[in-house]
């Protein structure tokens, strides 16, 4: 009789390793327990008619992604990647009530109203002597390194429009450990960049048709047994040789658990040796974003580019707009020329959709002088989806790993806060979990 692995959580993490457990761990029978009835976490999309309006991540870099798109060879999915138009590597700040252009040449950067105030700080950045803190916040790197004024108008935006929070509650070496790396190996940060400039090439941006949400179908498809949706967990049970699995549709018995399940899922469940109660879980909360995706089938704007962020200080209530028509052309067969996503903070995630709707409006009107109701409008909600890493997170998570294995190596961790946040980390640290499961066999 084939023994049996349990993953709880069906997000892009529970999928991925359903996926690679499949692939390396060919003896087992893998079963994976979702509690709704659509998997893929955050990620899924919106389709009226021809129309496609996707929901969580959008745009994935082709020179950060190796993972993501060797999953997405692996599936046999090549022809279905898209690559991104050459405006979309045009990027703005929202300062002042107006829209800046991030400079992409030196010429533009010397005369830039933006950046031209940053010189003085990124030239005194490289002989800044590197830190010996083992860790900080992001906003405590970024002004040490690069002082208030870049801190505040580009470390800030892109903080809250990646992460959804304030840059100085998160880890810098758990958020975004290539910058620590950077200056660990290198002193600075700016030496680093060119030396990872000369190294990469220049490539865009990809999505898929369909958006991401066709990722999902496909492991949906190939995992259609191993998958058992609208099968919330209750309890899991230690046994003399396993775990029973509690849940509404019945209870099973698995030889090795994985709980693939953010910090929020597992602090509502009940786990042999009360895991769920360990300080870790409390510290590691998520926060919310709310996306509201607009569509227009005129042209509505003609500021060309990716989109913009906004920093905190220019008190608005949108995080950034995406100018999604501008990025890729042919997500979808439709002909609606203008596409659009807001992101809003985890203020609005309880409001009415009308409320949500006068608001983002408001915003576009002010920002991109557009003043039609848009043919398409959907408001995507994201609670307790993204993973607010504190500071020493990384040695909290070592610690707790460590504890785990100690009182049974057979439950396994495999949540988003064990990595940095984006769907390749996800895809990254799921085939590594399977690889080390395999290997220690």
């Amino acid at each position: 009789m084939r023994k049996k692995i349990g993953i709880i959580g069906g997000g892009i993490s529970g999928l991925s390793l359903a996926w690679y457990l499949k692939k390396f761990a060919k003896e087992f029978e893998c079963l994976l327990f979702e509690k709704s009835e659509k998997v893929g976490g955050v990620i899924g999309r919106y389709q009226q008619e021809d129309l496609i309006l996707d929901s969580g991540p959008k745009t994935f870099r082709e020179s950060s992604c190796s993972d993501l798109l060797s999953l997405i060879e692996e599936l046999e999915m090549q022809n279905e990647i898209i690559e991104s138009l050459n405006a979309s590597k045009i990027r703005y700040i929202y300062v002042n009530q107006k829209l800046c252009p991030l400079p992409l040449t030196l010429k533009q950067f010397l005369f830039s109203s933006l950046t031209f105030k940053a010189i003085p700080s990124l030239v005194k950045e490289i002989f800044i002597k590197k830190t010996t803190l083992k860790d900080e916040s992001v906003g405590a790197f970024a002004r040490r390194r690069f002082g208030n004024y870049i801190a505040e108008h580009f470390f800030d935006p892109f903080v809250m429009g990646v992460c959804g929070c304030d840059m100085d509650k998160l880890s810098i070496g758990a958020s975004f450990p290539f910058l620590k790396e950077l200056e660990e190996k290198n002193g600075s940060i700016i030496r680093g960049l060119f030396k990872r400039k000369k190294q990469k090439n220049n490539k865009g941006l990809f999505n898929l048709k369909g958006g991401l949400q066709t990722l999902v179908e496909t492991l949906e498809r190939k995992l259609e047994k191993e998958l058992i949706v609208n099968c919330e967990v209750s309890e899991v049970v230690k046994e003399l040789s396993g775990f029973r699995v509690k849940t509404v549709k019945g209870d099973f018995f698995v030889d090795y658990l994985f709980l693939s399940l953010p910090s929020e899922g597992v602090k509502k469940m009940k786990l042999p040796f009360e895991i769920e109660k360990d300080p870790f879980f409390f510290q590691s909360n998520s926060n919310s974003l709310v996306g509201v995706s607009v569509a227009y089938q005129s042209k509505q704007h003609q500021v060309k580019g990716f989109g913009y962020l906004v920093p905190s200080k220019e008190k608005e209530v949108v995080l950034g707009v995406i100018f999604d028509s501008e990025i890729f052309s042919n997500l979808d067969a439709s002909n609606y020329q203008t596409k659009l996503t807001l992101i809003f903070p985890a203020s609005f995630i309880d409001l009415g959709e009308e409320v949500i709707k006068e608001k983002a409006l408001d915003v576009l009107s002010r920002h991109l002088a557009i003043q039609k109701a848009p043919d398409a409008f959907k408001v995507f909600r994201y609670p307790n989806a993204l993973v607010n890493y504190p500071v020493f997170h990384k040695s909290s998570l070592d610690q707790i790993q460590f504890k785990i294995r100690d009182l049974d190596s057979r439950l396994i961790l495999a949540g988003n806060y064990m990595h940095p946040p984006g769907v390749n980390h996800c895809v990254k640290n799921a085939k590594t979990i399977a690889k080390t499961f395999q290997e220690r066999l």
